[in-house]
């Protein structure tokens, strides 16, 4: 394919003038001459009918004054935008068993039904949790500063879906329904420590509801200078360019664990509340993670008339601000209709209920490969791959404390006595979400 002449073959003008000695854009002048001839020029009988020019250019030159830019660098137009459909799956989050059922309906210490490890339990809620397959979509938009196109901006944002994971159980009482935790309270009287249940419907005692509700919402931005490292054309027709990239990357993700229950007691002895007691309890955790950091990476493009591929790398380094916020309410509401709240559900106490926060070093990888055709001068279309990593963030399950002091609930026989748990420790993560995107990208 003769030079100056663009990906669609539309002829582009060739820079005929000498430039002066010295230009950096142009080779020594003891370079092998190449005879140019504008693509413009008047035919006769298939034959250019004006004089050639020549210039003193090294033959494969890939940048005649900026001429064959269209050609090598890519489609012509300083300013550039991309917008993407993204269908991106996030890491499963890792929760304790928060619901548990039973097929044993006997109560037998040690072997409580519903606990974890006791014969016949099935856990309903918890384990990895599978977020699916999110929607999003992405932004990009760009600007090169000279016709070159040898130093640009490009700044760009992604969000994906909020998305909720919820899980709802009811029962009268068969099948049974249980919160297991493992109870720590030595000072009980009895003392107890072991594998427990908070009922929330059993046979001739309790009927009741649980609702577990797992949410999450990621979206980022950044912001780079663009920098060409190098573009030419290879012996095979195939044009390359490799721009640097360095700026800044932010990133946020908020998730939200929150378990509802709503049971009603059923029992007619004198051993617990009156019949028709009704108690509704909370326990709600909350994660923000906002990532700050510098990054650096590069994108490198391969064209082949009018099929292309990029391939796409950075890596950010900087710190990412944790927050956990901890929270919970119990309402227990009498026959008579006397109401009494407290703060804290099961695995919410006074112990753990706070709002925590520190920040810590993160590394940020991101890696993405496109496929696309130019469908005109200023229009193409792609698809490809991303994924993305982080390092140390803070996740809801992380945040839970499966131990529980019960003597700090109302109703223990003794008062609050022995280990403060629930408890709160700072415990990270790593996050990873990939998956396809397909989108345009117009050129002005």
């Amino acid at each position: 394919m003769p030079r100056g002449v663009s990906v669609l073959g539309k002829p582009t003008p060739v820079v005929r003038s000498q430039s002066p000695e010295g230009n950096p854009l142009l080779p020594p002048s003891d370079a092998k001459p190449v005879t140019v001839v504008a693509a413009s020029a008047p035919m006769t009988n298939g034959t250019p009918s004006v004089s050639t020019a020549s210039l003193n250019v090294s033959e494969g030159d890939p940048c005649l004054d900026c001429g064959p830019v269209t050609y090598v660098r890519g489609p012509t137009g300083n300013l550039y935008g991309t917008v993407e459909f993204l269908l991106w799956h996030l890491r499963d989050s890792k929760l304790p068993p928060l619901i548990t059922t039973s097929s044993v309906l006997t109560r037998n210490v040690p072997f409580i039904p519903g606990a974890i490890g006791s014969p016949g339990t099935v856990a309903l809620f918890g384990g990895d949790i599978d977020h699916g397959w999110t929607p999003g979509v992405r932004g990009t938009l760009g600007y090169w500063f000279d016709p070159c196109q040898t130093l640009g901006i490009e700044g760009g944002v992604f969000g994906l879906e909020h998305r909720g994971v919820t899980y709802v159980a009811g029962s009268e009482g068969n099948p049974p329904l249980f919160r297991p935790f493992f109870n720590n309270s030595p000072t009980l009287v009895p003392p107890f420590v072991g594998e427990d249940v908070q009922d929330v419907a059993f046979p001739n005692e309790l009927s009741g509801v649980v609702v577990a509700n797992l949410d999450s919402r990621l979206w980022g931005a950044e912001l780079n200078l663009r920098k060409s490292l190098c573009y030419g054309m290879t012996r095979h027709c195939t044009c390359y360019s490799v721009d640097l990239l360095g700026g800044f990357h932010y990133l946020s993700l908020d998730e939200t664990l929150q378990i509802d229950e709503d049971l009603v007691t059923r029992r007619v002895d004198n051993l617990g509340p009156p019949p028709g007691t009704r108690f509704v309890l909370h326990d709600e955790f909350r994660t923000d993670n906002r990532f700050y950091g510098g990054q650096l990476g590069a994108v490198a493009e391969f064209r082949r008339g009018v099929w292309f591929l990029n391939v796409r790398g950075l890596v950010a380094l900087g710190g990412t601000r944790q927050e956990v916020r901890i929270d919970g309410a119990t309402v227990a509401t009498a026959p008579n209709g006397q109401t009494l709240v407290r703060r804290g559900g099961l695995l919410t106490q006074p112990t753990n209920i706070g709002h925590y926060e520190r920040t810590v070093f993160s590394v940020v990888p991101e890696v993405g490969i496109n496929v696309g055709c130019q469908v005109t001068e200023g229009l193409r279309i792609f698809a490809g791959y991303s994924f993305l990593y982080w390092s140390n963030v803070a996740r809801p399950g992380e945040a839970v404390d499966r131990v529980v002091n019960v003597t700090q609930l109302p109703g223990s026989p003794v008062p609050f006595s022995g280990p403060a748990r629930p408890a709160f420790v700072w415990s990270d993560t790593d996050l990873w979400v990939h998956g396809l995107n397909a989108g345009l990208e117009l050129r002005y």
